[in-house]
């Protein structure tokens, strides 16, 4: 048995006693606050080295490839080197930074880089000489006392120089985006790669789609060791970074160094004076958190990119708009995750001027309040690639003009809970990859969208969609035909009203305004189980899934019988299954149910604030599901006792039975990760 698999089973073995005996004392009124707090400390370190023994693993299996791949190459190396040596002794050739030896040298120091620089497998043990911070003290108290030439001679800054001059060109420019954002902050996967896109700076080859390709660059950071990466509870990948603040520092001076930004004194990016770097602004507010007006001048038409960092209330004039006819990057709104980030805007008029961004391939508006609807001008927009729209919260309505974005790739109107249909043009936009928020509605007609129409877009990878308590099985057949779909995630909310049905009814009810708004944010917000009655009208539920679907993720699902999964088949050999299944609140009650080929291959199930639901073990039937390896169940009340045998808590358990039956050789251990729901005091 190898020292990996024995550490993890050691691991596990501690983790489901010391669960026992913290949940223990945790229950107990005779234990002082000061032990529960060390309780829950040992409980976030275990935390961590849970997640630090699946990256060593992970990361010694890449590892042995990239030697692997080096011994490979090295024979061919060491003959071209000697070739090379003797021609430059004779004369005959000059030593050169673009001979293919020298390229070979540098691509070895690049893999073995990676390696020696830890990034994502190493978290835990850093590889940069850090001083330990207490985050509670104030930071200049620790070492902010050093002066910044000082910091900039560490060796550890030194060596983040030397692995920044290794990365590619392409991922040097992704690495700069981050000097501009503040100290400490956690910024956001999604929000760097939607401006990677707008800025030009993913290069897409092979096939591979520009998100994909954007992604890969995000992790290629993290695992050099410049970004921190931050994961979810849950998930195995990070969804968002931060950096050091000394290697901040360093992205600022190189940036400087660069023209890519430009800093005041205090780190601060600087918006008054767009002739030290004419291409990029922020909007940003003064130390007395005033905004710092970004002075355009004369060389407003060189300007490509102006990000939003910290100004909440916005006011844009059209004159400015038309100093800014080569902008193509535009990013007013939230770039936090934190949804009590609020930026509103002082009059939504300026909208009316974006036809005038010819050049505009991303609008990020996230999180904007008072934008009611985007113009009709939005359609003049013809090289716009990501549209962001998320948790606009008064957004009501998409022109019509929307399908003139032929070359969209990404549309996301998630969160806007007054969004009523999706234009019908959608299903005209031949590049779109992902588009989140999708309306599933009987409103408007002839007006809207429907779920048929996307079956044309066949780059469309990730889909996310809104509908009713009450939408049928019948209107989610569509589903199977969007043959590339990859990840789909569907979000129910209340029944629709009879009036609601009626398209022409509901117009013509005289609701004020701001009471129809509040009705329908009700509906759409509306996350508690539906009634038996309801859930026994749609004990049959079938979702239809595509060819290539590899995840499914089921939020606020309000019926008791889980939904019956039919894989929709295409003829094609593909590889492509279903290995990823959520479920997310709503009135589900058990997984009977799910079996059947569509399901045959699922690695990962995710239960998490399922009121309803309970379970045994042996529910989890593995001639159903034999390749199950992982059980998430996250504050689930009624859960069966049988789960706590291999450990419950914030930790994993083995479930060791699953390998005791006849067919025990074919299959592995199912882990398991309980969380239960917390004490009510």
């Amino acid at each position: 048995m190898s020292s990996e698999a024995s550490g993890r089973e050691g691991f596990i073995r501690f983790h489901d006693r010391w669960s026992k005996a913290a949940e223990a004392i945790n229950g107990s009124e005779n234990h002082s606050a000061m032990v529960k707090e060390q309780i829950k400390r040992i409980d976030n370190d275990l935390k961590d080295i849970q997640r630090s023994l699946e990256l060593v693993n992970k990361w010694g299996n890449s590892v042995d490839e990239v030697f692997k791949s080096l011994n490979n190459t090295i024979g061919n190396f060491i003959d071209r080197l000697q070739e090379e040596t003797l021609l430059i002794s004779a004369g005959s050739i000059a030593e050169s930074q673009n001979n293919p030896v020298t390229k070979q040298i540098k691509s070895i120091a690049r893999e073995v880089g990676k390696i020696k620089f830890g990034g994502q497998p190493l978290q835990r043990l850093p590889t940069l000489s850090r001083p330990e911070i207490d985050e509670k003290t104030d930071r200049t108290n620790k070492w902010q006392r050093l002066e910044k030439e000082e910091i900039m001679k560490h060796p550890a800054v030194s060596d983040a120089r030397a692995i920044y001059e290794l990365l590619d060109p392409q991922l040097k420019l992704c690495f700069l985006c981050l000097s501009i954002f503040p100290e400490n902050e956690i910024i956001g996967k999604r929000s760097l790669v939607y401006w990677w896109i707008g800025e030009d700076f993913v290069v897409t080859s092979g096939g591979q789609e520009v998100e994909e390709i954007g992604e890969e660059y995000f992790m290629k950071l993290c695992e050099s060791g410049l970004l921190e990466p931050i994961y979810d509870g849950h998930s195995r990948f990070p969804h968002s970074c931060k950096l050091h603040p000394w290697i901040r520092w360093m992205a600022i001076d190189i940036a400087k160094e660069t023209m890519f930004f430009d800093f005041d004194s205090d780190g601060k990016p600087s918006s008054g004076s767009p002739c030290q770097c004419p291409r990029r602004a922020c909007v940003a507010t003064t130390k007395e958190r005033r905004p710092e007006k970004v002075d355009l001048g004369q060389e407003g038409s060189e300007l490509r990119s102006l990000f939003n960092i910290d100004v909440h209330f916005l006011e844009c004039k059209e004159e400015d708009f038309k100093k800014l006819t080569n902008l193509t990057t535009l990013q007013l709104g939230r770039w936090k995750d934190k949804p009590k980030y609020h930026i509103e805007v002082m009059n939504t008029s300026f909208l009316d001027h974006l036809g005038l961004l010819k050049n505009l391939r991303f609008l990020g508006l996230q999180g904007i309040s008072r934008i009611t609807k985007l113009p009709d001008s939005i359609q003049e927009l013809t090289e716009l690639m990501v549209l962001d729209l998320r948790a606009c919260h008064n957004l009501e309505e998409l022109p019509a003009g929307i399908a003139s974005l032929k070359k969209l790739t990404h549309l996301d109107v998630s969160y806007c809970y007054l969004l009523e249909y999706m234009p019908k043009g959608l299903g005209s936009l031949s590049d779109l990859q992902f588009l989140g928020g999708f309306v599933v509605s009987s409103l408007r007609g002839k007006e809207a969208c429907k779920l048929s129409d996307l079956s044309r877009l066949v780059k469309l990878r990730k889909l996310s969609l809104s509908l009713a308590a009450d939408t049928t099985s019948e209107e989610l057949k569509a589903l199977g035909n969007i043959k590339a779909l990859k990840s789909l995630t569907i979000t129910w909310g209340a029944a629709s009203s009879p009036a609601e049905k009626n398209g022409r009814q509901y117009q013509n009810q005289k609701f004020s305004r701001s009471t129809r708004i509040l009705k329908k944010l009700a509906t759409q917000l509306t996350r508690k189980s539906t009634t038996s009655k309801q859930s026994t009208a749609i004990s049959s539920f079938e979702i239809s899934l595509p060819p290539s679907l590899t995840k499914l993720d089921l939020r606020c699902y309000p019926n008791i019988h889980a939904p019956k999964l039919r894989r929709v088949e295409d003829g094609t050999a593909s590889e492509d299954c279903l290995k990823k299944l959520y479920f997310r609140g709503g009135s589900l009650s058990s997984l009977h149910g799910i079996e059947g080929k569509a399901v045959s291959k699922v690695e990962v199930i995710r239960l998490r604030f399922l009121q309803n639901f309970s379970m045994m073990k042996p529910d989890l039937k593995r001639d159903s599901l034999p390749h199950l390896k992982y059980v998430e169940i996250f504050n689930c009340p009624h859960i069966d006792e049988s789960f706590a045998e291999n450990g419950t808590g914030d930790g994993i358990g083995l479930d060791q039975a699953s390998t005791s039956n006849t067919n025990a050789n074919s299959h592995s251990p199912i882990f398991y990760k309980i969380v239960p729901c917390p004490r009510k005091q």
